[in-house]
């Protein structure tokens, strides 16, 4: 008998999904004999407090729907708090295998909406992260139905037609106007449009902002360029010293940036500048890979976030402070 056959506790990892309460409801009545253990995981790695008191707030929600399903059932409610980065499915698997092994655990039941960050949208890699460690895995059959509005709206087809444009010009851009590159730009655009349209922008976009933001835009993009050149160079540099002076690290700062077309796009800047690399937007907060000390410098300093405002809001938004005057080297 294998050492996780002999543990008799079922770990549920709860996160903020659609399907949590029905997670919850059906471990408690599937395996009413067993020591049930609710665990929000947190990593404290330079978060804020709110993190933690969120994650108890979702276990006490857990706890409700746990004892409306069964007032007598074994059950445990913990934060499992962190001081590493969790990058992916195997920093969370692990996780789950240390709280196992130290509560006699055997089993996990994993919400199928259950994400371990922005980075990881299929449930797949988590799942076999977690069989590696040597755990029993169950899937609650749950099937939540799902309904797209319609993009008959004055919203949808803003949104679809800025989208579209922008891809066809991109497209345009890079190839030519023949006639194949304007056929497949063209299909390659709609294909675009229709998968992002509601995932793209927080706010449908407007015909008065549209030509300001599109100009705006057309001279950033000379800038980025820019900038990829000379990170390039700097990184060049690094890799043929005889020493390799990296100092690399992740650091946290809120970028003064609003509404997730803006947020995107600098968190994109950032990673297409070598150097730097987001590794995770939670809202405002980005959390950046950084290499090397001048390019910790570089990103703190905050010229790609002025530049993105720039292009957002206009030129009166680019005297905003720059990250590391807000605070952004210790994220307060």
């Amino acid at each position: 008998m294998s050492e996780s056959e002999e543990r008799t506790g079922v770990l549920v990892p709860v996160a903020d999904t659609s399907t949590a309460d029905e997670t919850v409801r059906y471990a408690v009545e599937t395996y009413e004999d067993a020591e049930l253990h609710f665990v929000s995981v947190v990593s404290s790695f330079r978060r804020r407090g709110s993190k933690r008191e969120e994650a108890e707030s979702l276990l006490e929600k857990a706890r409700i729907w746990a004892e409306e399903t069964d007032p007598d059932a074994s059950v445990h409610f913990e934060v499992v708090e962190t001081k590493s980065y969790l990058f992916g499915p195997a920093e969370h698997a692990e996780i789950f295998a240390e709280y196992a092994e130290e509560n006699g655990v055997g089993r996990i039941v994993l919400d199928p909406e259950y994400r371990v960050g922005a980075t990881s949208p299929s449930l797949q890699p988590l799942s076999d992260e977690i069989r590696g460690e040597g755990l029993k895995l169950d899937r609650p059959p749950i099937e939540r139905p799902t309904r797209r509005p319609s993009l008959l709206t004055r919203g949808g087809i803003s949104r679809l037609a800025t989208i579209f444009l922008l891809s066809y010009g991109f497209y345009l851009a890079l190839g030519s106007f023949s006639t194949f590159d304007l056929l497949t730009g063209g299909v390659t655009a709609a294909v675009v449009a229709v998968t992002l349209e509601r995932v793209s922008f927080q706010n449908s976009p407007t015909a008065r902002r549209i030509p300001g933001v599109g100009l705006r835009l057309f001279l950033y993009l000379p800038y980025l360029i820019w900038e990829i050149v000379v990170a390039n160079f700097q990184i060049a540099y690094v890799v043929l010293h005889p020493d390799l002076p990296i100092d690399p690290s992740v650091e946290e700062f809120e970028a003064a940036v609003w509404g997730g077309a803006a947020v995107t796009t600098l968190a994109n800047s950032i990673t297409l500048t070598p150097g730097t690399l987001t590794v995770e937007a939670d809202g405002r907060h980005l959390y950046v890979h950084t290499l090397t000390r001048a390019a910790r410098e570089d990103l703190l300093d905050g010229s790609l976030e002025r530049a993105v405002r720039f292009v957002f809001y206009g030129r009166e938004a680019m005297s905003y402070p720059k990250p590391k005057e807000r605070g952004g080297e210790d994220g307060d």
